[in-house]
């Protein structure tokens, strides 16, 4: 996607010379990071209103625009002549508004301010009356078939031993229903390595010793990358959505795109929460601290071990970053003349570090495997794992979904 500023209320994109709405598709990807990153919503709970929202202005546009690609959902036949810019607007404010509740009324005004920029025409009107009815129907059903769930999860302990209170996130995830996958388990890997085998012997070496907080033996460079990488779940890769290159110049192959992005990013979500939740695989922290416990007499406690980074809130089989960003990169390079570099943002981006670009998607799957190991939250076997889940999961929702209409 090209590169675009925050919304302004007024209407026009700062430091651009044209209307916020010459791109609905990536105005209204930017009013919902916008919107979700001022309320604090967690980048879970953003992603879940994203997909949506990107899914139903690929639908109202294409249906606008020739249905030159299978929809998601079914769509009622456009009116003649509509806008597909304004379908796509129209479609992606109605979910942002239901999806974003609480700040609507933020909402509201925003996409008040988008409408003004955009020609008084009936071609908009009807465009964007189309593309409201098709956003809600789309955030409607959606809410229908994945409905909230409470987090159940059982601490495990015995009677009347304190365990830490917190509740891992992710149990959600684990019991929603997917965008392409069958199932959340379609490819759920097999379980962690046992304690007494040579793999989890190896990698307990490794990242007691590359991943503690004080580590001698992580380079500077090493840990430069760790900390690059360490976002709160897949806020990351959607602050990286505006350095993605466009693959097309409509506004369906633009709302095409990230609706494929969005429902590999939310599919490899649940995934990779499917899994940890099934094997609740203890995390280096915890083994680390009681590896005198485990029955390998070759890993050795240590009591004060710390990783570089804080630990996630979630079990560690298998690595979701791995996942996540790997079933991403898939998508983009399934494009047709994709070009061979992707550039990611950092974790830290919005205090001002630069992103970075990579030659291959390969590069960048290798980089964040290694860059969880280097901070201390993901054994060697969970990165390899989840590279492979990842992979799985991008080629499934290119293989199925939005294909074009032969």
């Amino acid at each position: 996607m090209r590169k675009v500023a925050l919304i302004l209320l007024a209407g026009l994109c700062a430091g651009v010379s044209v209307p916020c709405t010459a791109d609905a598709v990536a105005d209204v990807h930017a009013l919902g990071l916008r919107t979700a990153r001022s309320a604090g919503i967690p980048a879970g709970g953003a992603a879940n209103t994203m997909v949506v929202a990107t899914v139903a202005m690929f639908d109202a546009a294409n249906a606008v625009e020739g249905g030159r690609y299978r929809a998601y959902r079914p769509q009622q036949t456009p009116p003649p002549g509509a806008d597909a810019n304004a379908a796509a607007l129209g479609a992606g404010c109605a979910v942002l508004t239901v999806g974003f509740a609480a700040q609507a009324a933020a909402v509201t005004t925003a996409c008040d301010g988008l409408w003004a920029a955009l020609p008084a025409t009936d071609a908009v009107r009807s465009g964007r009356a189309y593309g409201e009815a098709s956003g809600k129907a789309a955030a409607a059903a959606r809410q229908a078939e994945a409905p909230p769930l409470p987090n159940t999860y059982r601490p495990r302990t015995t009677p009347g031993v304190y365990v830490a209170t917190p509740l891992p996130i992710g149990l959600d995830a684990a019991n929603t229903k997917p965008w392409a996958l069958t199932a959340p388990n379609q490819f759920r890997p097999g379980p962690p390595p046992k304690l007494d085998s040579e793999m989890w012997t190896r990698d307990f070496g490794e990242i007691k010793s590359l991943g503690a907080r004080n580590s001698t033996t992580r380079t500077a460079e090493q840990t430069d990358t760790a900390r690059y990488w360490a976002s709160l779940g897949p806020q990351q890769h959607m602050d990286s959505v505006p350095d993605f290159p466009s693959v097309g110049t409509t506004v369906t192959a633009r709302a095409r795109q990230l609706a494929l992005i969005y429902m590999a990013l939310t599919d490899a979500s649940i995934a990779v929460f499917d899994a940890k939740h099934a094997y609740d695989f203890w995390r280096p922290i915890t083994a680390i601290r009681n590896a005198d416990d485990d029955g390998n007499p070759l890993t050795e406690r240590d009591p004060g071990w710390t990783p570089l980074i804080d630990t996630p809130l979630h079990q560690e089989y298998p690595c979701a970053h791995c996942t996540i960003t790997t079933a991403i990169v898939t998508v983009l390079a399934s494009e047709p003349g994709a070009p061979g570099t992707i550039t990611l943002r950092p974790a830290d981006f919005a205090a001002g570090a630069k992103p970075r670009t990579w030659s291959s998607p390969a590069a960048v799957t290798a980089e964040v495997a290694n860059a969880r190991v280097w901070g201390g939250v993901h054994y060697r076997n969970s990165t390899d794992v989840g590279l492979a889940l990842g992979r799985a999961v991008g080629k499934q929702v290119v293989d199925t979904q939005l294909q074009p209409v032969k």
